[in-house]
């Protein structure tokens, strides 16, 4: 599942730098960074489970990592303020 969520992800990155040669194109990159991101953080939540799974079978172990929770929660709740507020 990673691969074609991958593919998702650079098919809307080129989509992304074709546009940015086309005048008044700002909406719709904004948009597509927008879609781009949730793609790479549904990437990221499969990678996580399938992660769990080795976690589990006792295949990993876990390492303490820090993270921002405020860049996090700006990136993943932004496209659905777009679409609320968009």
């Amino acid at each position: 599942m990673r691969t074609p969520l991958n593919t998702a992800v650079m098919g809307l990155q080129y989509l992304r730098s074709e546009l940015n040669k086309v005048d008044g194109s700002d909406e719709i990159i904004t948009i597509l960074d927008e879609v781009s991101g949730a793609c790479e953080i549904s990437v990221t939540i499969l990678s996580e489970m399938l992660d769990f799974d080795k976690l589990q079978s006792g295949l990993m172990t876990i390492e303490l990592e820090s993270a921002n929770i405020k860049d996090f929660l700006k990136t993943t709740i932004s496209p659905f303020y777009l679409q609320v507020y968009g």
